[in-house]
């Protein structure tokens, strides 16, 4: 079956980098990412911009998914005059279906091609802004499949590292800690305060997890060890086999980045290598 897709709006994302690649700030006046004040700013910068991207980015959805709507009940609309069936819940959408929601909802169209180009425009100055930290060249030359949109999350959600004491802390914040011999999760009721649980957070290292392992690189290959590790146990599911070599991936990229932060914000400070195989 085929619905409304965001490129049947116009909306490809080479278009899009292509008309507006002047909107990007490649370089934030007043910011001087040497000092420890720069460092500060960016990341206050960062964080303000990152909000502003998560809601621009929510509209955009809530938009898409409307539009849709409108696409597939033209498409019953259509199928019910000229008294055809269907298998599944929609006939299938069809380019006359389109090119009648444009044609009726037009505006609609129109603020969602606005909403994707200001979340592309916020993208952007959300990697200028991440590309100013000092750990932005540790990201590029170390962490392959780890870039600069994610490190800019994870950083608008944390703050800055050096204020975690222990990497432990950093993984609660990240809703990756452990309670009671069992990792944290979403649960009701009471006990859900005590679980410290933050859905968006640890969808956030979720979606670095999957990014790593689209790259064949060191975080790849210890999700590969750690799965053999994690199937070697006795009656573990499959399917927590994989759950548990991701987590376990993911814990380690964000112990990484803590160290690297700390090494390269205080150069010497930690004593100790910044290293995917340490």
């Amino acid at each position: 079956m085929t619905h409304a897709r965001t490129e049947d709006v116009g909306l490809t994302r080479t278009a899009l980098q292509e008309e507006h690649a002047g909107l990007v700030r490649t370089v934030i006046p007043g910011v001087n990412a040497g000092s420890d004040g720069g460092v500060t700013t960016a990341i206050a910068l960062l964080q303000l911009v990152y909000s502003e991207y998560r809601g621009l980015q929510q509209s955009r959805t809530d938009m898409q998914r409307r539009i849709r709507s409108l696409c597939r009940w033209f498409a019953v609309e259509r199928a019910r005059r000229a008294g055809t069936t269907w298998a599944g819940r929609f006939p299938a959408v069809t380019p006359d279906d389109i090119r009648r929601v444009h044609g009726s909802h037009g505006r609609l169209v129109a603020a969602l091609k606005m909403l994707r180009r200001l979340e592309l425009a916020c993208l952007k100055e959300l990697v200028a802004l991440a590309a100013l930290l000092p750990i932005a060249r540790w990201v590029a030359m170390e962490v392959p499949g780890f870039a600069l949109p994610s490190l800019a999350a994870i950083v608008a959600q944390a703050g800055d590292l050096l204020n975690y004491a222990t990497v432990a802390k950093l993984w609660k914040r990240f809703s990756l800690h452990v309670i009671d011999g069992m990792a944290s999760r979403r649960i009701r009721g009471e006990a859900a305060a005590a679980q410290g649980f933050v859905p968006k957070r640890r969808t956030i290292m979720h979606n670095v997890g999957m990014s790593l392992l689209r790259v064949n690189g060191a975080y790849a290959a210890l999700y590969r060890e750690r799965k053999q590790h994690e199937a070697a146990k006795p009656g573990v599911p499959k399917g927590l086999v994989h759950k548990r070599a991701l987590r376990y991936i993911e814990k380690r990229l964000l112990r990484d980045l803590w160290r690297a932060w700390r090494d390269q914000t205080n150069p010497g400070e930690t004593g100790f290598p910044v290293s995917v195989a340490a």
